[in-house]
């Protein structure tokens, strides 16, 4: 799932679009998001419009696939012009077909200062 990490820091909308079930629920910081298109505006809003100058990092701790499904939890780093998240996450791919397709996110911030920084 490169490809998604390297659509996501080129602000590439519908590269990344592709990588999202058509029913994605993203849990990002105090809101909620559900479905590509809500997803989609969320990310273009406060990320995508930064790129190139946006840089995005992630470790993975640990994956486990259980038929068509791949559960993974990690480290994630976000650096924009306008702010610097440091975080965990965790996600759940789903098989479609040839592809994974992510199906849940769910990130949270590391520390404090994470939180000041980052602004809605």
């Amino acid at each position: 799932m490169r490809h998604c990490t390297s659509a996501f820091e080129s602000g590439n909308a519908t590269e990344l679009e592709a990588c999202f079930d058509p029913e994605i629920i993203l849990f990002a910081l105090q809101r909620e998001y559900r479905g590509r298109k809500e997803v989609m505006n969320y990310l273009q809003g406060r990320f995508l419009k930064y790129a190139p100058n946006l840089r995005y990092k992630m470790k993975l701790d640990d994956v486990k696939l259980f038929g068509d499904t791949l559960w993974s939890t990690y480290d994630y780093e976000i650096i924009s012009p306008q702010e610097h998240l440091v975080g965990r996450g965790m996600s759940m791919c789903r098989k479609d077909g040839v592809s994974w397709r992510i199906r849940n996110m769910h990130n949270s911030l590391r520390d404090p200062e994470s939180l000041a920084a980052a602004k809605p």
